[in-house]
Order: C-alpha cells, then sequence, then structure tokens
C-alpha cells in the first residue's frame, strides 16, 4: 500500500511538472533556464524511482519476516530471544535466496561462534550446507551437516541435505544410507522418499523407485516432483496404466510436458501411448 502511494505522488508530480514545461512551451513566455533544468531532473528523478518501484527495486528493506515464515521449520525457536541476531540469520537467508551463496556462506560463519542452543546451531549449520553445496563446495557442506547431526541425531532435513551431498559426490551408498535414516527420523518427509526415489532410478531399481515415489505422494499428493519420478519409474518398467495415469496427475497439477519427457527420456524410458498422450 505504501508503494503505491508513493507512486501516485510520484505520477501526480510528474504530470504537474510536464505540464508546466508544456505550458511555458505554448504560451511563447521567455525561457526560464534554471527553472526549466530543475523540471527536467525532477522528472526523470521521478521517473527513475517509479520505475525502481514497478520492478520491486529499491523498497529499502527485504522481506524478512516473509523468510522467517517460508523457513519455520528449520528456524524454529533460533534466536528468538536476539532479534538483532535473528535478523542476521535472515540477511543470510535473503542472500541465499537471491543466489549471493558466498556472502550468505560469509554472514553464516560470523554468525556461528553466536550460537548457543540446539535450534541456533542447528539453522546456522543447515544453511551453511546448503550454502556450501550450491557453491559445489560439497566435502564442506558434507562437514557442516555432519557436525548439525552430531548434536541433533534426529533431524531428517539434515539427513536428506546430506544425502544430496553423497550423491553429487557420486556416493550412491553414503546418500542410501542418509535418505534412509531421514525417513527414519521423520516418516512425513516426503522429499527424502523422493530423493531415494530419484536415486533408485538412477542406479536402474525402477521397482523401488516406484515404490518410494508413491510414498512421497502419500504424504504430499501435491509434489509435482515425486509425481514425475513416478511416471518416470512406470515408463521404465512398460507399465502404460501408472506411467499415463501419474503423467496426467503431473501435467492437471501444472507440470509442464517438455519437463516431463526430458524426465522420462534421462531415464531411458520409452512409451507411445505416454508420448502420444504428452503430444495432445
Amino acid at each position: 500500500m505504501r508503494k503505491v502511494c508513493i507512486a501516485v505522488i510520484l505520477i501526480f508530480a510528474l504530470a504537474v511538472t510536464l505540464g508546466l514545461m508544456l505550458f511555458d512551451l505554448i504560451s511563447g513566455d521567455p525561457l526560464n533556464v534554471p527553472a526549466t533544468i530543475r523540471a527536467i531532473l525532477l522528472a526523470v528523478i521521478a521517473a527513475f524511482i517509479l520505475g525502481r518501484i514497478s520492478s520491486g527495486k529499491g523498497s529499502g528493506r527485504k522481506d524478512l519476516a516473509g523468510y522467517k515464515k517460508l523457513y519455520e521449520g528449520q528456524l524454529r525457536a533460533a534466536f528468538r530471544d536476539r532479534p538483532k541476531k535473528q535478523a542476521v540469520l535472515l540477511e543470510a537467508i535473503h542472500q541465499f535466496q537471491i543466489r549471493a551463496y558466498s556472502k550468505s556462506e560469509a554472514q553464516l560463519l560470523e554468525l556461528l561462534p553466536d550460537c548457543r542452543s540446539k535450534e541456533e546451531y542447528s539453522a546456522v549449520k543447515l544453511f551453511l550446507g546448503a550454502a556450501c553445496s550450491k557453491q559445489e563446495k560439497y566435502q564442506d557442506a558434507v562437514k557442516w551437516y555432519q557436525s548439525l547431526l552430531e548434536r541433533e541425531p534426529d533431524y531428517s532435513i539434515a539427513w536428506s541435505n546430506l544425502g544430496n551431498v553423497y550423491r553429487k559426490l557420486a556416493q550412491p551408498q553414503e546418500a542410501k544410507l542418509a535418505f534412509e535414516q531421514a525417513v527414519a527420523c521423520d516418516q512425513s518427509n516426503s522429499y527424502a522418499y523422493s530423493n531415494l526415489a530419484e536415486l533408485y532410478l538412477q542406479q536402474g531399481q525402477p521397482e523401488q523407485a516406484l515404490e518410494w515415489g508413491k510414498r512421497a505422494l502419500a504424504y504430499d499428493n501435491t509434489y509435482l516432483y515425486a509425481m514425475k519420478l513416478v511416471a518416470a519409474a512406470a515408463s521404465v518398467l512398460s507399465d502404460s496404466a501408472q506411467a499415463e495415469a501419474y503423467s496426467r496427475m503431473f501435467l492437471e497439477a501444472g507440470g509442464s510436458s517438455g519437463e516431463l519427457q526430458r524426465s522420462i527420456a534421462q531415464f531411458g524410458a520409452s512409451s507411445e501411448s505416454l508420448k502420444e498422450m504428452l503430444d495432445k
């Protein structure tokens, strides 16, 4: 609402300024050079600010409260009694969100010595692991996740993230154990189920992939990625009925046909009836 009010005021000021300049030109009065220069500068500044507002930039503050809500499960009670430290953590998350991973990592490292509780150590190390992984610093990511899990061995999200890092390190057995541990710690963690489904697909075990993908959907029937994996697994198994059913589910939930076809092709599957359905 505040942005709208500012925009309206600026548009009005810009219109008045331009209107006065036009009136002076039409009336034929001698041109007041200093006043004209000031008017042009005002018009340029107003146009620039309006452009920033319309593009979503220059708002002054990031929506840190939005990050707090988005990552509520990961932040929990971290720095709840120290708002300034919590703001630093949220700022680091903001940098992570805008893909400034190196800056996010640096801010988190500065915050680490201020951690006191289990929740604070977990939140900082979880995002440190994620920031390192995004920079392909996989060994550092493993270090942070393992350090977190030493303090909190039943943290399902950390186990699932660690499994993904192991997979990128081409260590499928370690990845499988980490994903299974994630499931053991939290049986409602649909991400861990889908991670196992993808791992089994990559290892040429579509039966297990189909099973784990369906388990993911049992806990979250809106999970597009799991739908795609199940469709791919069924296609590898030449199970046209299931492949078409889950493909249709994926498309009706908002997934793209091209993305689904690429996923199925990635795992070496082919189904003429499925292709016909997708091409419609």
